[in-house]
């Protein structure tokens, strides 16, 4: 993202730039695109899908890089890390609270709206609450309906 993309990028942009400062980072035009990626993303990509879009504006951003900034908006809370397995990870900028849904078959991951869980109780006992992650792991509907042999119009045997 260029420099002067950040006017236009309002309030939520200088926001997470003065996020960013306070948590001891610096506030870079990769660390900002990586972000705005994930914003603008429908699906939770991968470190590397964000890469390749990153990349068109950045052509020599390193995957390194794009680890780092994860990293970083991860640390104050803009990003939420979605763990696969061990070795791969999908990433969500949502500013809103929810949930997700992962299937075990086709690997598509999915909000699932939830209350703000960030309210519990406890919290002023055991701390202050920056981010909740709950995921539930299954097979989505689309999945479930192949393995069944139904139709996903009429849901009946086909």
């Amino acid at each position: 993202m260029e420099a002067s993309r950040l006017p236009e990028a309002g309030t939520a942009m200088t926001a997470l730039a003065e996020q960013l400062r306070r948590a001891g980072f610096r506030v870079t035009p990769q660390r900002l695109a990586i972000y705005d990626c994930l914003h603008e993303a429908d699906d939770h990509p991968t470190a590397e899908q964000i890469h390749d879009v990153v990349r068109r504006r950045f052509p020599r951003i390193s995957l390194a890089t794009v680890y780092s900034g994860i990293d970083a908006l991860a640390n104050i809370g803009a990003v939420r890390k979605i763990l696969r397995d061990a070795h791969s990870a999908r990433y969500d900028a949502g500013s809103e609270e929810h949930a997700h849904f992962l299937c075990r078959v086709c690997d598509r991951v999915a909000n699932v709206p939830m209350p703000a869980l960030s309210d519990v109780g406890a919290a002023e006992e055991i701390g202050e609450v920056i981010m909740v992650n709950v995921e539930f792991v299954g097979i989505c509907a689309a999945c479930r309906r192949r393995k069944l042999g139904l139709n996903p119009v009429t849901e009946q045997a086909t």
